[in-house]
């Protein structure tokens, strides 16, 4: 990371988060590494503001999904949305004028990322593990309305709350996962090379049953 991503995230954040974000970049050239900071979110949250009238979310369906795969910009290619289709996952989506503007993927089951690891947890839970936000929507909430409407859903179903594992450099995505309320409840960290894993739960994952394993096939 160049000196005025560093500069950045002072601005934003403060001291403190530049110099873990350099410990974590100067672990990096080494060995990819990764702390995580393990969210619980469990109570809907006044977010202190009224819903904008023309946002709009609800869970896609397969067929409005294929309306958007691979399309530029979204992240949402078609190997991705396959997998987590058939995995069971949930895509929820908002839209603004009928046009998608942001969009976050939930898992009930066991659910295998890009980076060759499986995460597990406690059926008691959804876990969330993918969010995008259009930029030209950026700063506007939204994804605060996604996670509110998404732990509603889950919850109806019988869920204890939903589950995030987050970068502990993340310093956004954290900032918005607490602004609705959610609390860290555990810590994990690994280890990944080439053919080697490493994953340590350093505080308060059992009790959700959080982890991370090799994925099956992949190595």
């Amino acid at each position: 990371m160049n000196l005025s991503a560093y500069k950045a995230i002072y601005r934003r954040f403060g001291l403190g988060p530049m110099l873990h974000d350099m410990v974590i970049s100067a672990i990096e050239k080494i060995i990819r590494f990764r702390l995580m900071f393990i969210y619980l979110h469990s109570q809907i949250t006044d977010l202190g503001e009224e819903k904008p009238d023309k946002l709009e979310i609800h869970e896609m369906t397969r067929e409005e999904l294929g309306r958007y795969v691979d399309s530029p910009g979204l992240e949402l290619p078609h190997s991705h949305v396959d997998q987590a289709l058939a995995n069971k996952d949930k895509c929820i989506g908002a839209f603004m004028n009928g046009e998608l503007c942001s969009y976050a993927w939930y898992a009930e089951n066991p659910s295998t990322s890009s980076n060759r690891l499986t995460t597990y947890f406690d059926k008691d839970y959804a876990y969330a593990y993918k969010n995008l936000t259009i930029p030209k929507y950026r700063g506007q909430h939204i994804q605060r309305w996604v996670k509110n409407y998404a732990l509603d859903l889950y919850q109806k179903q019988g869920k204890k709350g939903v589950l995030v594992a987050i970068d502990s450099n993340n310093f956004s995505s954290r900032r918005t996962t607490a602004s609705v309320g959610a609390e860290v409840i555990g810590y994990f960290a690994y280890f990944l090379g080439k053919k080697r894993y490493a994953g340590f739960n350093l505080k308060g994952c059992r009790k959700v049953g959080y982890r991370l394993e090799k994925a099956r096939g992949l190595w």
